[in-house]
């Protein structure tokens, strides 16, 4: 318990300075309510929610779709959570799981789903995979491993008939996310993010972790 708290402390003290991907999955579980489902997608998101995602005192239901089937239907199963009334639903995922079960967006009108939020980080690709070797390998890396899109997914939101915001503050990550969660119909919540900057980030915040540690 006292390294639980000497890390979050730490981690939090980085995050009022330096925001990244991590941060902003810490600013996310901090600011759902009580009671609230979180769903996560399986590559960086999940990844950074065990790392950063703090203790809280009031209950969170979590949950993530692993195993051979973890990369696709997520929409769906997500949605399926959100099917129960009244509890805000909130996925984090990123922009190529996005991409990848994009259809599933259209369960939203079929159910009539009104206490959803999608909070998209969309780093231009596969992030993950500059955590390889294979990082350190070009031209392979870039189109077959990072693939970089360039979407827009104000598009994919007009499509289904979602609202969609972006978020390129940040800092002010959190009062977003509160007023895309009241906001009256279901929301993309776009955050824009740099995969090579979160992994410097990611990786100076475990450093500081390990190195402040008595």
């Amino acid at each position: 318990m006292a390294a639980e708290r000497h890390a979050c402390a730490v981690a939090a003290e980085y995050f009022a300075t330096q925001p990244f991907d991590g941060s902003v999955m810490a600013a996310l579980v901090d600011a759902l309510p009580a009671g609230a489902h979180l769903f996560v997608g399986n590559s960086l998101p999940v990844r950074h929610l065990d790392q950063f995602g703090a203790v809280r005192p009031t209950p969170l239901h979590v949950y993530a779709n692993r195993g051979r089937q973890r990369h696709r239907r997520r929409h769906p199963s997500a949605l399926g959570v959100a099917a129960h009334p009244g509890v805000p639903t909130v996925l984090a995922i990123g922009d190529v799981s996005f991409i990848h079960d994009l259809n599933g967006l259209l369960a939203i009108r079929q159910l009539g789903l009104r206490n959803v939020t999608i909070v998209l980080f969309n780093n231009d690709g596969g992030g993950i995979f500059r955590r390889l070797p294979v990082a350190r390998l070009e031209p392979a890396f870039t189109p077959l491993f990072l693939t970089p899109h360039g979407l827009d997914f104000a598009h994919a939101a007009a499509l289904f008939g979602l609202a969609h915001r972006r978020c390129t503050d940040l800092s002010t990550f959190a009062d977003t996310l509160r007023a895309a969660m009241t906001a009256p119909d279901p929301t993309i919540l776009e955050v824009r993010t740099d995969s090579a900057e979160d992994l410097v980030h990611q990786r100076a915040v475990v450093r500081r972790i390990v190195e402040t540690e008595e």
